[in-house]
């Protein structure tokens, strides 16, 4: 009886022990795990990624020569690789959880969560990512869709936005002012006359009498081009609630490589404005905001100034008496 009990006794001690080594190991490796990366991926390796909704919004973006919506127009490259940058980057801490169930309990499991991400290479899925629940400012709760294990990583929902609006390319009609040849304005063109490195000259077609080109004027109208940002895209079908017909603001601009018209129009009811150039088939919205800049500055009445009053008042030289020694 007593070797039965001395054996059982071991036996005791013996699972303990291997708990023991377990729990301990199971802990290195947890920790060795701490600050690797989340997703496996090289940013130029992508050509297209998916953002799915809690309510079933999709946002697709694909590259063709050049990064684009889903309806193909422009998105904002930029901004793509530094969000690309940004998940190739993320590093997660130890694993806040770790069962099926803190999947659904962080809004992360397949059918419940706040964003799902699918980046692919040539149709095939390289990684994906599912945000859950806020975890802090600029935190959420997030899984690699792998495993079962729930991290707090620095992204927002947010930053993954599900409005493809958020995605064009909103500086798509900027032109830059070193570029423009031509800029016309209610029957006036103004053109450059480039002198070596110096500033370039503006001209005007016709000038009204007594007055002069303001040079500080005009480039304050290159700067609107330089800096023009639409809101979003209306699709390519004229919307019906503006007047079109009559636009507010009509301008013009030639470069060696386009020539271009904007044409601004209000909508018939509210403070809506939409903006049509001449070379792209879509119609923009853009703010109230912009349009009154362009109201501003892209006038003739403040491209000209009254022609400073040159005449030198010639100071007649001080008299000296001349004196003669007798």
């Amino acid at each position: 009886m007593k070797s039965i009990i001395r054996i059982l006794a071991m036996a005791a001690v013996f699972q303990l022990g291997m708990v023991a080594v377990a729990y301990t190991g199971g802990n290195r490796l947890q920790t060795s795990q701490a600050g690797a990366r989340l997703l496996s991926f090289t940013p130029a390796e992508i050509d297209s990624i998916r953002i799915d909704g809690p309510d079933k919004q999709v946002v697709t973006l694909h590259q063709d020569g050049g990064w684009k919506t889903a309806a193909a127009f422009p998105a904002d490259g930029k901004k793509i690789e530094q969000i690309l940058q940004r998940l190739s980057d993320l590093k997660h801490g130890l694993a806040v959880a770790t069962s099926a169930s803190s999947l659904s309990r962080f809004k992360l499991a397949k059918d419940h969560f706040e964003r799902h991400l699918v980046l692919s290479k040539a149709g095939k899925m390289v990684a994906e990512l599912y945000l859950g629940k806020g975890a802090g400012a600029g935190q959420s709760y997030a899984s690699n869709g792998q495993h079962q294990a729930v991290y707090s990583i620095s992204l927002g929902s947010y930053e993954l936005p599900l409005d493809e609006s958020q995605w064009q390319d909103k500086g798509l009609l900027q032109v830059a002012a070193d570029q423009v040849n031509d800029l016309e304005l209610d029957g006036i063109t103004l053109s450059s006359s480039a002198n070596g490195d110096k500033k370039p000259v503006w001209r005007a077609s016709t000038t009204p009498a007594g007055k002069q080109l303001d040079q500080h004027a005009v480039q304050q109208a290159l700067h609107l081009l330089a800096t023009l940002r639409f809101d979003k895209v209306l699709g390519k079908q004229p919307p019906a609630d503006f007047d079109l017909a009559h636009p507010i603001l009509t301008a013009s601009v030639r470069t060696s490589a386009i020539k271009r018209q904007y044409r601004f129009a209000k909508a018939k009811q509210g403070d809506r404005y939409l903006l049509k150039v001449s070379d792209r088939d879509e119609y923009f919205a853009v703010s109230s905001f912009l349009l009154k800049e362009w109201q501003k500055q892209m006038n003739k009445n403040v491209w000209f100034v009254d022609v400073p009053d040159t005449a030198a008042t010639v100071a007649k030289p001080e008299s000296k008496e001349l004196s003669s020694k007798p």
